[in-house]
C-alpha cells in the first residue's frame, strides 16, 4: 500500500525523472521532440514567466491549444505556479468555450495563436508563442510555491443534467494515487511508449500525459485527423514501437476494422463504454495484455480494472484501484449481499471536492462516507449499477438514470433536452439512443411542436435543430436524426415511456435529393447506403449528417480505396463529406507517375539519396533520418509495390523496377543508392544496374544487411559441412554474448523459438505485424534473395552496422568484403537492426551519413 499524500505534485516526480534521465526524449511530436532535461527547464521558465503576470496559486487558466510539446509545456508550468488549469479543446463551439470561460471563472487565457480568434472579448489572454519565444528572459530554475496535496490540478467539464455543462475539479492526491497505481499494475518503466491521442478536455488525456512523463518513458502525440482513423492510428502504432494505449472500445474496433490481424507488443487500457467478451477475444489476440477500466470523471479517470485473463468468461470492472473503494447500496445506503444488484458508491483517494460552482448538485452527489473511518470523508454516487461477484469482482449493469455512453463519450440527454427546448417552436424533447438495421448507435431525437410543420417539414426542421445545436454543443452531441411526435409518450406513473416511442424512419432521413451523374457517384452511394443503412442518399446528403461515424467512415473510405484503386487519405470524409464533393476529389487526384518511389523530402540542390526498404516493405520510418539530414538534402524512399509481385520474383526484377523509378525521376543523375536490410541487396544490384547502363552513381550506402547466402544453394555435401563447421564459432558466440547481455539475448531466443514455434505449429510465416497481401509480398521478397547470385563489382559500400545478438560469419563486414572490391566503410552503431531508424537512434546515423554524404557531394 502506498500514500499518495506523500507527493505534493504531480510535477514533482516529473522532475525527478528528469534529474535521473536528463538526456532521454521525454515527448515526441511528428518531428519535434523535447528531452526530460529540455523539459523541466522550459517549464520552469514558463513558470517564472506566469509568476510575471501575477498568476498564483488557485488561479484557474484556460488553455486553448493542440495536443503538442508546448501544451504539455504550458499545463506542467501552470502546475508549478500552484495554479488549475482547464483545457479547452479548440473543435468545440465557440458560445460552449465562452460559457466555460464564464463558469470557471479562468483569470487568464493561454492560446496558440492559431486560435487567438477563439478568445476575443477576454481581456485578460496570453499567447503562448510569446511566452515561449521569450522564454530565455526568464530563470531556468525551479520558483517553488507552497502547494498540498488537496489543491486541485486541473478542471474536466462533464455533460450536464440540468441542462449546462457542470466543472469538475481534481486534486493532485487523486491522480497521483491512480498513476503510483499504474505502475505497479500494469508496470510501466522507462522503456515504454505511450500513445497520447485524447483531447485534453477529457479526463483520460491526463493520464496519457503524466503516466510516461512520471516513469521516464516516452509519450508519443498524435493530431486528432489521425484519431479518426483506425488505419492510421494502427500504422502510428507499429512504426512508432507503442507499447501502452489507451482508448474507448470505440476507437479499438476501429483499428481491428483497418486489419489488425497480427500480435503487437502492446498493453491496452480499455474504458469509456463496456467491453464485450467479443471485442475483448479479439483484442487478447492481438496484443501483449488487455485491462478494462471503469471510472467516473468525479473519482479522477479510473476506480476500478480488470485484467483480462480469460475471453469467455464474463466481462468485470475487476476490483478497486489501490486507497479506493467501491459501495454496492441499496435505495437506503446500505449495502447489498454478494450476487445483489445496486448503485455503485465510490470512496477514497479518488474522490473529487465536487463541481465547481455548483453547491447544490455536490451535496446531492457527493455524500458522507458512512463506512469511512475518516471524519469528513465523501463518497462519490455514480448512478451506475451493479453487483459483486463471489471472486469479488464487481460486474457494470448499466445506468439508473438517463446518461448515455456514445462511443465512449458521456452525455447527460437531459443537457441536448434542454437545448432543444430554446429553439422556436419546439414544446418539448426526448433524446436517446436507436440502433438503426445496419447495427450504428444513433442519437436521436424526438420533437412535440408548438405549431405544426409547415410545407418545407421535418427535412428543413432537422437542418435548422442540428444547426442551432452544433453552435453550442459539442459535436458528438447534437443528434443525427429527428422525429416530430403528437406527445411525448407517459406511463401510469407519469414517467417517460420510452418503449412507445415509435420507430424512427431512418431509411428516409435525407433532406432533397439529388440523383447521381456519373458511375463514381453511383458506386460511392452503394458504399454508403451499405455501411449508412439509409438508402434515399442523394449527392448533395452529408455524410455525418446521414449519422456517418469514424468508424463507419473507416470502412467506407477502405471499401472505397479497393474499388478504385486509389489511396485516400485518413480525412477525406471529413474534408469531402457528400457523394459530389467526394467523387470530385477522386477525380481531381491525376494518376500517381511512380508506384515504388516515395518523395520524403524532395528538396534540395545536393545529390539524392534513394533508400530501398527493408523486409517491412514501407519507407515510413525513414522519416526522422530525412529531416536530420537537412533541407537541402533530397531522399527518397523505394517502397514495395503489392501488385506486381508475380513479375517481381527475383532480386534483378525487383531493382531493375526500382532502377526504372528512379531513371524516371531523375534521368541523368548522379545518385546515392541506399538499403535496409534486405532492402541492402536489392540496392547492391540496382547499384550494378545502373553503373552498367552508364548512369553516376556517387555511393552505396547498406544499413545492416547480411550478404551471407542460405546454404540451401550449396550441395548436399558442402551444405551438411558448412553447417558443421559453423557450430563452434556460434556455440563461442554464443556463450559470449549471454555473458555481456543476458536481457537482450533471452529476449531475442525467446521471440525467435516463439515464431518457430508459430510457423511449425500453425503452419504460418513469420508475420511482421502486416497484413495478409503483404505477407505474400514478403515472402517472394525472401525466395528471391535466397535465389540471388551475387557477384564481386567496382563499388565502394558505406556500411552502417548495428549490435546484434544473433552470429554472423562475418560479424564485421557482414559478407560484403569479398564483393565491394573497392573497400566497404563500417560504421557501427549502438542501436538494434530494429530500432536504428527510431528516435533517438536515428540521430546517430544522421550524424555519420551527413559527414560521408558531403564528401560524396564534394567529389
Amino acid at each position: 500500500m502506498y500514500s499518495p499524500e506523500f507527493y505534493n505534485s504531480i510535477h514533482e516526480l516529473i522532475t525527478k525523472q528528469s534529474q535521473t534521465l536528463p538526456n532521454a526524449i521525454a515527448i515526441k511530436h511528428k518531428k519535434e521532440s523535447i528531452t526530460y532535461q529540455d523539459l523541466e527547464i522550459s517549464t520552469n521558465q514558463i513558470n517564472a514567466f506566469l509568476h510575471n503576470k501575477h498568476i498564483t496559486k488557485g488561479d484557474v487558466i484556460a488553455v486553448v491549444m493542440d495536443r503538442s510539446i508546448p501544451m504539455a509545456v504550458c499545463l506542467l508550468a501552470i502546475l508549478k505556479a500552484g495554479a488549475t488549469y482547464l483545457a479547452i479543446d479548440p473543435s468545440l463551439p465557440i458560445d460552449r468555450i465562452r460559457y466555460l470561460l464564464a463558469d470557471s471563472s479562468a483569470k487568464y487565457v493561454i492560446s496558440s495563436k492559431k486560435y487567438e480568434a477563439l478568445s476575443t472579448g477576454y481581456t485578460d489572454k496570453i499567447l503562448f508563442e510569446d511566452a515561449w519565444l521569450n522564454r530565455g528572459n526568464y530563470p531556468e530554475d525551479f520558483l517553488p510555491v507552497a502547494r498540498g496535496c488537496d489543491d486541485l490540478i486541473y478542471i474536466i467539464y462533464t455533460s450536464g443534467s440540468t441542462g449546462q455543462p457542470k466543472g469538475v475539479g481534481v486534486s493532485h492526491k487523486g491522480l497521483i494515487n491512480l498513476l503510483l497505481y499504474r505502475l505497479k499494475a500494469p508496470g510501466v518503466c522507462k522503456d515504454d511508449n505511450m500513445l497520447g491521442l485524447s483531447s485534453m478536455s477529457f479526463d483520460i488525456a491526463q493520464e496519457e500525459l503524466y503516466l510516461p512523463l512520471i516513469s521516464g518513458a516516452l509519450l508519443t502525440i498524435v493530431d486528432r485527423e489521425i484519431t479518426r482513423d483506425g488505419s492510421a492510428l494502427l500504422e502510428i502504432v507499429r512504426a512508432e514501437g507503442i507499447t501502452l494505449m489507451q482508448a474507448t472500445p470505440y476507437i479499438w474496433q476501429m483499428m481491428l476494422e483497418a486489419g489488425w490481424d497480427t500480435p503487437l507488443p502492446l498493453t491496452i487500457f480499455c474504458g469509456g463504454e463496456a467491453m464485450t467478451n467479443e471485442l475483448a477475444g479479439k483484442l487478447s489476440d492481438r496484443c501483449k495484455e488487455v485491462w478494462n477500466m471503469y471510472g467516473p470523471t468525479e473519482a479522477t479517470i479510473c476506480t476500478t480494472v480488470k485484467k483480462i485473463t480469460d475471453k469467455n468468461e464474463p466481462i468485470t470492472i475487476g476490483k478497486p484501484i489501490e486507497n479506493a473503494r467501491v459501495y454496492i447500496l441499496d435505495e437506503h445506503l446500505t449495502e447489498v449481499v454478494p450476487g445483489a444488484e445496486g448503485e455503485l458508491y465510490i470512496g477514497g483517494a479518488g474522490v473529487t471536492k465536487g463541481y465547481i460552482n455548483r453547491p447544490e448538485l455536490t451535496a446531492e452527489k457527493f455524500i458522507d462516507d458512512q463506512f469511512s473511518t475518516i471524519p469528513g470523508e465523501k463518497m462519490y454516487r455514480t448512478g451506475d449499477l451493479g453487483r459483486r461477484l463471489k471472486n469479488g469482482d464487481i460486474q457494470f449493469l448499466g445506468r439508473k438514470d438517463n446518461q448515455i455512453k456514445l462511443r465512449g463519450n458521456r452525455i447527460e440527454k437531459e443537457e441536448i433536452e434542454y437545448q432543444l427546448k430554446l429553439q422556436k417552436n419546439i414544446k418539448d424533447a426526448i433524446v436517446t439512443v436507436y440502433e438503426d438495421g445496419v447495427k450504428n448507435a444513433r442519437l436521436m431525437a424526438y420533437l412535440t411542436l408548438k405549431e405544426p410543420l409547415k410545407h418545407d417539414g421535418i427535412a428543413a426542421l432537422t437542418s435548422y435543430c442540428k444547426g442551432e445545436l452544433k453552435k453550442i454543443l459539442p459535436e458528438h452531441m447534437v443528434p443525427s436524426n429527428y422525429e416530430v411526435i403528437d406527445a411525448i409518450p407517459l406511463l401510469p406513473s407519469g414517467k417517460i415511456n420510452l418503449k412507445a416511442l415509435p420507430r424512427p424512419n431512418i431509411q428516409d432521413a435525407v433532406a432533397e435529393y439529388a440523383a447521381p451523374d456519373t458511375e463514381l457517384e453511383k458506386m460511392l452511394i452503394a458504399i454508403w447506403i451499405k455501411h449508412i443503412g439509409i438508402h434515399n442518399i442523394g449527392i448533395h446528403d452529408n455524410f455525418f449528417d446521414l449519422g456517418g461515424t469514424s468508424l463507419i467512415a473507416l470502412k467506407t473510405k477502405i471499401q472505397i480505396e479497393k474499388l478504385t484503386n486509389r489511396r485516400l487519405s485518413p480525412s477525406v470524409l471529413f474534408k469531402y463529406p457528400t457523394i459530389q464533393q467526394l467523387a470530385a476529389a477522386i477525380n481531381s487526384v491525376t494518376e500517381e507517375p511512380y508506384k515504388s518511389l516515395v518523395p520524403i523530402q524532395p528538396d534540395g540542390t545536393r545529390i539524392p539519396l534513394y533508400i530501398v526498404h527493408g523486409i517491412g516493405l514501407n519507407v515510413l520510418r525513414f522519416r526522422n533520418l530525412a529531416l536530420d539530414l537537412g533541407a537541402d538534402q533530397p531522399m527518397y524512399g523505394l517502397q514495395a509495390v503489392t501488385d506486381q509481385t508475380e513479375s517481381l520474383d527475383t532480386i534483378e526484377a525487383i531493382a531493375s523496377f526500382y532502377v526504372e523509378e528512379i531513371v524516371r525521376q531523375n534521368p541523368t543523375g548522379p545518385y546515392i543508392i541506399g538499403g535496409y536490410s534486405i532492402g541492402g541487396v536489392i540496392a547492391y544490384e540496382m547499384t550494378r544496374q545502373l553503373k552498367k547502363a552508364g548512369k553516376a552513381v556517387k555511393g552505396l550506402v547498406i544499413f545492416d544487411a547480411a550478404i551471407q547466402i542460405p546454404t540451401h544453394q550449396y550441395p548436399l555435401l558442402k551444405k551438411i559441412l558448412v553447417k558443421t563447421y559453423r557450430q563452434f564459432p556460434k556455440l563461442k558466440f554464443r556463450v559470449t554474448s549471454f555473458i555481456n547481455k543476458p536481457k537482450e539475448n533471452i529476449a531475442y531466443i525467446k521471440a525467435l523459438y516463439s515464431k518457430k514455434f508459430t510457423k511449425g505449429f500453425y503452419g504460418i510465416h513469420d508475420t511482421y505485424g502486416l497484413p495478409d497481401y503483404m505477407q505474400h509480398v514478403i515472402i517472394k521478397f525472401k525466395n528471391a534473395f535466397n535465389k540471388y547470385v551475387i557477384v564481386p563489382y567496382d563499388v565502394t559500400i558505406d556500411l552502417f552496422s548495428s549490435e546484434k545478438v544473433y552470429y554472423l560469419d562475418d560479424p564485421k563486414f557482414l559478407g560484403w568484403k569479398k564483393y565491394a572490391r573497392h573497400g566497404v566503410n563500417v560504421y557501427p552503431v549502438s542501436s538494434s537492426h530494429d530500432t536504428m531508424f527510431d528516435t533517438p537512434h536515428h540521430l546517430e546515423i544522421a550524424r555519420v551519413l551527413q559527414q560521408r554524404l558531403d564528401e560524396l557531394n564534394n567529389q
